[in-house]
C-alpha cells in the first residue's frame, strides 16, 4: 500500500527546467517540461508558479493546465516573466505546484526551482591628487565607483610609484562598494615630477563572485613651485624675511651699543 501511494506521488514529475539569463529590468522565460512516470493516466493536471515573494512579475498566466498525460507523456509549459528593475543580484526559488488525479485519487505535489539574477559590473574610476607640488608631500586618491545594479566586493588597489615617492603602504584594501556608490583609496607619497599619471592594479568580485582584475592609467596634474604659488595652492614661505629682519635689529643694537661706547670714551677723556 506504501508503494502503491508512492507511485501516485511520483506519477508525474519534473522532467526538465530551462531558465533563460535574467537581468534586472528586462524579460525572460522560465519553460518547465513535466512526465508521467506511472504506468496509469494522470488527469487534470495543473501546474502552477508562485511569484509572489520574489523580485519577478509573471507576463501573462502563472499557471497551466493539461487534461491528461498518458503513461510516458510529456507536456511543456513556459512561462513569460519580468525582473523587477530593483532586484538585487542572486538565486532565488520559486515555488511551484503539479496538482493531478490518477486513479480517481488527487495527487498534489510542491517543491520550487532555481531562478539566477545577474547584474553587469559597471566600474568607473578617477584620481586626484592633494598638494601636488614637486617637493611636497601630498595624497594621491584613486576612486572606484559602481555605476551597476550589483555590489562589488573584496575591492582592493595597489599603485605603482611613477613620478612620485611612495611614503604609505603600496596596497590599500577597501572592501565592499555598493550598487551605485563609491570608496577611495589614498596614497601618501612625495611629488617629483611635475603633470604625471598614476598607474595601480584594482581587484574585485563582481556580483557573480568572478574575479575582476583590471590596469588603470589615470592622469593627475603636479604643479612647479611657482605655478603652486601663483595659484594659491601653496603660500610663500616669509622664514628669510623674517630671518633677515631679526638679522637686522642684532645689528642695529650692537652697532648703538659702539656708539654709545664711543662717546663715554671721548665724554672721558675730554672730562
Amino acid at each position: 500500500m506504501l508503494l502503491f501511494s508512492l507511485a501516485h506521488v511520483l506519477a508525474v514529475s519534473i522532467d526538465s527546467v530551462n531558465v533563460e539569463t535574467m537581468r534586472p529590468g528586462e524579460m525572460g522565460k522560465i519553460t518547465i517540461e513535466i512526465e508521467n512516470n506511472f504506468e496509469d493516466t494522470a488527469k487534470n493536471i495543473a501546474f502552477e508558479l508562485d511569484f509572489a515573494n520574489s523580485h519577478l512579475n509573471v507576463v501573462g498566466s502563472s499557471s497551466f493546465g493539461v487534461n491528461e498525460l498518458r503513461e510516458g507523456d510529456e507536456e511543456k509549459f513556459s512561462f513569460g516573466v519580468r525582473v523587477s528593475p530593483t532586484a538585487q543580484p542572486g538565486e532565488y526559488q520559486i515555488p511551484y505546484t503539479i496538482n493531478y488525479i490518477i486513479n480517481n485519487a488527487p495527487v498534489t505535489r510542491k517543491g520550487s526551482i532555481g531562478v539566477k539574477i545577474v547584474a553587469e559590473s559597471i566600474v568607473d574610476f578617477s584620481a586626484n591628487a592633494e598638494n601636488a607640488v614637486i617637493g611636497e608631500r601630498g595624497t594621491v586618491e584613486i576612486k572606484i565607483i559602481n555605476k551597476g545594479l550589483g555590489d562589488l566586493r573584496f575591492a582592493s588597489v595597489k599603485i605603482s610609484p611613477k613620478g612620485f615617492t611612495l611614503i604609505s603602504d603600496q596596497e590599500v584594501y577597501i572592501g565592499d562598494v555598493d550598487s551605485d556608490d563609491f570608496e577611495v583609496a589614498s596614497f601618501e607619497v612625495l611629488f617629483n615630477k611635475q603633470n604625471d599619471e598614476v598607474n595601480a592594479i584594482v581587484e574585485y568580485r563582481d556580483s557573480e563572485n568572478i574575479l575582476i582584475r583590471e590596469n588603470i592609467e589615470l592622469p593627475i596634474t603636479v604643479y612647479s613651485r611657482e605655478k603652486a604659488l601663483e595659484l594659491g595652492i601653496i603660500e610663500k614661505s616669509n622664514t628669510l624675511f623674517y630671518a633677515a629682519i631679526v638679522v637686522a635689529i642684532v645689528a642695529l643694537w650692537i652697532t648703538i651699543r659702539i656708539i654709545r661706547k664711543r662717546r663715554r670714551l671721548k665724554n672721558s677723556r675730554g672730562g
